[in-house]
């Protein structure tokens, strides 16, 4: 009898484990140090992450995922959302779709071994970098990937380099990064993922690297030796 109560004490033990699990717990936010884009005038965005567990999370190898997002004034924006908008873009993009087919590089399969098997990855000569969030603008720095890709150019999601804070790859690019200083090079380009317009050249002002408005949003840029940096005014 004793085994049997035992038996159906633990039996209920994992059902009420299973059940806090199925309905998913999460962590408190964190901040995390790093690059990040403008939300508001002069005002960079907090770059917040948590961790989310569930049942169903738990039938996979990590049993969890993270929650990105930026915060400040007053806006929470999702980074999966605005991933998911650049990458709609670039694919209803006939300037991107046709700068793509004038570049092909080889990505290792495993961006922690940049010696492991490489697979063709057609790409645009392109860095792209979120510079300011709501709404998004995206910077498009000319960039020769080359062979050796995945040694200078590429990085897993969260990691710094000087392109920023990597949100990661997807088709049709080496990477999308968030940040507001990165290496200067001639031919910027930039757009709104919302948008219908296609990329457009970073307008020249005075003699600073040049300006960009999207909507109520004025962001200045400046050159200083080969570091290209931005501002957001208004």
């Amino acid at each position: 009898m004793k085994l049997g109560y035992v038996a159906a004490g633990v039996t209920l033990g994992l059902l009420l484990v299973g059940l806090k699990v199925g309905c998913g717990c999460k962590t408190a936010w964190r901040e995390c140090q790093g690059s990040a884009p403008y939300i508001g005038p002069e005002v960079m965005a907090k770059d917040m992450r948590r961790e989310v567990r569930s049942l169903a999370l738990y039938m996979t190898a990590n049993g969890h995922r993270d929650e990105s997002v930026w915060k400040g004034c007053g806006k929470r924006v999702d980074q999966g959302q605005v991933r998911r908008e650049v990458e709609a873009y670039l694919v209803r993009s006939r300037f991107y779709r046709e700068t793509v087919d004038e570049t092909e590089v080889s990505f290792s399969t495993d961006v922690r071994n940049p010696d492991a098997l490489r697979l063709p990855q057609k790409v645009a000569p392109y860095k792209l970098c979120v510079v300011s969030l709501c709404p998004t603008v995206v910077l498009m720095i000319p960039f020769d990937y080359g062979y050796d890709a995945p040694r200078k150019a590429i990085t897993r999601p969260g990691e710094e380099s000087e392109w920023g804070r990597s949100l990661g790859l997807f088709p049709l690019a080496g990477g999308l990064h968030a940040g507001t200083s990165f290496p200067y090079q001639d031919g910027l380009l930039w757009f709104r993922p919302d948008s219908v317009a296609e990329p457009q050249p970073v307008s020249r002002a005075g003699s600073a690297a040049g300006e960009i408005r999207a909507g109520d949003v004025h962001l200045d840029l400046t050159r200083e030796q080969n570091q290209l940096r931005v501002i957001r005014r208004q």
